[in-house]
């Protein structure tokens, strides 16, 4: 009996070894599989211009998928990053009026605020052990509240043409969207492999227990995802 216990764990252990490593390739597989049924379906799906346009929406969506993947990564979950985004972007479009020297000021204030709703939402789950499900889901109803309040309901502000340029523009036949979310992937590979901090953060998603043993500040690190 007991040799049948062994048997049938190694079994399960081999089985979920091969599911890890099939995972990645199954993603790229049914990834193949739309492009070809997209490809059949649409005649157009293949040109430069739908191509484009595709880099374009899935480069915003890559962009915020960074900053939720540190989230993820610690065992958490953000649920409130689409509010912030709505609520950023109403305020940059109203505090910069369309004036290209705003820009960079304006977005550096957009971030500030977006961290101290993300600093809120890390003291909820750190120290009053509220479930980041439930800390992040008010946190929508919060946001949401703040930017109807701010807006009145209404659009305010226009966007300048560096921004326009970042979010339609092309560098060659390459979107500017897609270049800055390159550049932001490429940072994050980085800081996750080559510091100390990307270390600290597996280890906290890994086992929190064994990370605060080991010496690692875990609220400090779920607080900065």
């Amino acid at each position: 009996a007991g040799g049948s216990t062994t048997e049938l764990g190694a079994i399960r252990g081999g089985g979920q070894n091969l599911l890890q490593r099939l995972a990645p390739s199954a993603i790229w597989a049914v990834l193949f599989v739309l492009t070809v049924v997209s490809s059949l379906i649409s005649p157009v799906f293949f040109t430069t211009r739908n191509i484009s346009t595709l880099l374009k929406q899935a480069a915003s969506l890559g962009i915020v998928s960074v900053g939720q993947t540190l989230t993820i990564l610690t065992g958490g979950i953000d649920l409130s990053v689409a509010s912030v985004m709505a609520l950023m972007s109403v305020v940059a479009a109203s505090l910069m009026e369309g004036q290209d020297g705003l820009f960079l000021p304006v977005a550096l204030y957009c971030l500030a605020i977006a961290a101290a709703i993300g600093l809120v939402n890390g003291l909820m789950v750190t120290k009053l052990k509220i479930p980041a499900f439930i800390a992040t889901l008010g946190m929508i109803l919060v946001v949401q509240g703040i930017r109807f309040v701010y807006t009145g309901g209404s659009p305010r502000g226009s966007i300048p043409p560096a921004l326009r340029f970042i979010g339609g523009g092309m560098v060659g036949p390459v979107p500017a969207a897609v270049i800055l979310w390159v550049v932001i992937v490429a940072v994050f590979v980085i800081l996750m492999r080559r510091t100390t901090f990307g270390r600290e953060m597996y280890a906290v998603g890994g086992n929190r227990s064994a990370a605060h043993l080991s010496g690692v500040n875990v609220n400090g690190i779920i607080i900065a995802a």
